[in-house]
């Protein structure tokens, strides 16, 4: 079940036609705000002819060299089309082996002949995973290359990528030339009325939440599309276990409890992918709300006065340079006018006040 990102998918769809069609799309957040569920979207939902669709998981690619890449991405082509009737052998794995770049190249132009003016669309989940791939070895660089050649000289072709902020940097050492052209859309969390609906929807026939409980759930995720499927997970179980169909307040708070007393562990590649001067910004901004919790910010020399307080040292610059990275990550929120700033759900709060409520400079 899918819900909310409505008006997202239909400008994706609105910018592969018309006069300011983009044959280039990048799709970038990050993990687990719902990249993946959109490219799923397009797949299976969305997208149909003049519109062919493709949907490449890199992380399936792991352990595969440059030409079994080129061979397996020739048979998910094939297989994709054939769900629409359209119907092209794909090169054998010792055509790919002996052709190389050029066999997939002839490959690419029998596809065109036979969409005759339509579009393929390949969406590339987890891109990052291409660029990892090179620099271990096992795929050629060359190959970065070899599909920037295909989005220059194909417009048929339509490329989204889909990926953390790391493509960001990733297009500027690859793809400097076409993705200064790309559209970017940016993946966050969910407005309030698309994260209602994922809370109330997929089990409105059988359970109801208290408005108050939508509200806890809202003020504890902000809109995280993850970890509001995680509550509501365990909220559907305590529900089943206790033979109830209504969702209260205190159920909301039973299950943060429970969660914060385990291990979740998107909290903690949240902590671990930030550098010790992003984790002493967000041991601050914690320990403050320790005992103000329904300040939502607060001013940033009081952060760093409550860091030296925790144990460490940054100065203005640290800080600052520290606290940028955060709000790109949109791990942070901060409002440039009254300099003040603070972690963006409650969740992520609490489990660093519980799990990190130290931590030496």
């Amino acid at each position: 079940m899918f819900f909310g990102r409505r008006e997202l998918i239909q400008s994706i769809i609105d910018n592969m036609f018309g006069k300011y069609q983009k044959n280039i799309l990048v799709l970038h957040g990050e993990r687990r705000v719902g990249k993946t569920s959109i490219l799923l979207q397009l797949r299976h939902q969305h997208l149909k002819p003049p519109l062919y669709p493709v949907f490449i998981d890199l992380q399936a690619f792991a352990d595969v060299g440059t030409y079994l890449f080129l061979r397996r991405l020739a048979k998910i082509i094939t297989e994709s089309l054939e769900e629409f009737g359209k119907h092209i052998a794909s090169p054998t794995r010792q055509e790919i082996l002996d052709g190389g770049y050029a066999r997939f190249d002839d490959f690419l132009n029998q596809i065109g002949i036979l969409l005759d003016h339509d579009h393929l669309v390949i969406m590339f989940d987890e891109f990052e995973e291409l660029e990892k791939r090179v620099q271990n070895r096992k795929i050629d660089r060359d190959l970065l290359y070899f599909l920037r050649s295909q989005i220059q000289h194909r417009h048929w072709l339509v490329f989204i990528f889909a990926g953390t902020h790391r493509l960001e940097e990733l297009s500027k050492e690859y793809f400097s030339i076409f993705f200064n052209a790309a559209l970017y859309h940016e993946i966050s969390f969910l407005t309030e009325s698309e994260a209602e609906a994922l809370i109330r929807q997929p089990v409105a026939k059988v359970v109801s939440y208290e408005d108050r409980a939508v509200k806890r759930i809202l003020n504890a995720t902000s809109g995280h599309p993850y970890f509001i499927q995680l509550i509501c997970y365990y909220l559907i179980n305590r529900l089943n276990r206790e033979g109830r169909n209504q969702v209260n307040f205190l159920d909301v708070d039973g299950v943060i409890d429970m969660i914060m007393q385990g291990d979740v562990g998107h909290l903690d590649y949240l902590w671990t992918q930030s550098s010790p001067k992003e984790q002493l910004v967000l041991c601050g901004i914690a320990e403050l709300q320790r005992n103000l919790p329904r300040v939502k910010r607060f001013p940033d020399i009081e952060i760093l006065r409550e860091i030296q307080n925790i144990g460490g040292k940054l100065s203005r610059f640290e800080f600052d340079s520290a606290l940028e990275l955060l709000i790109a990550r949109k791990i942070v929120r901060h409002d440039s006018k009254s300099r003040s700033c603070g972690i963006t759900f409650e969740l992520l709060s609490r489990w660093i006040r519980e799990k990190h409520p130290r931590i030496s400079k």
